[in-house]
């Protein structure tokens, strides 16, 4: 088998990048479509600007803006993304029960929620071995 040249390592970091932004985009995607639904009713706007304020709480380090709106994205329209951002918050909390509840409740939404399975499993483990090695951070 020939060697593979430097450009071709250059070219599969590429494509995975764009796979990664793609997939992104899909989940994105994926947690907003079920919150815009079809109508223009005002609950399904309400649960939109709920969606993004969590969203912009969360980029923005705001968890207690985050947790109230994520409360309130959950009420009105609960996804797998909603309840893995709360869990998370809940986690630094101290309110560990709560963080499995809420993998539990969103893993019943989407069974094969890569984030939610990884943060379920690292519950899982005895505090002290927790969010090691390669499974510090969720799944991309």
């Amino acid at each position: 088998m020939a060697p593979r040249s430097p450009q071709a390592g250059v070219l599969d970091l590429s494509l995975a990048v764009i796979v990664n932004v793609r997939w992104s985009i899909l989940v994105l995607l994926a947690a907003i479509i079920p919150i815009l639904g079809c109508g223009g009713s005002t609950s399904t706007s309400d649960a939109y600007d709920h969606f993004i304020a969590a969203a912009n709480a969360i980029n923005a380090g705001d968890k207690e803006t985050a947790f109230s709106e994520l409360n309130a994205t959950i009420e009105s329209s609960p996804s797998a993304w909603a309840y893995f951002e709360r869990a998370r918050i809940k986690l630094d909390r101290g309110q560990e029960q709560d963080a499995i509840a809420d993998c539990q409740q969103g893993l019943a939404l989407d069974p094969k929620d890569r984030k939610l399975l990884w943060l379920s499993a690292e519950l899982k483990k005895p505090a002290a071995q927790r969010f090691k090695g390669r499974f510090a951070k969720p799944p991309a």
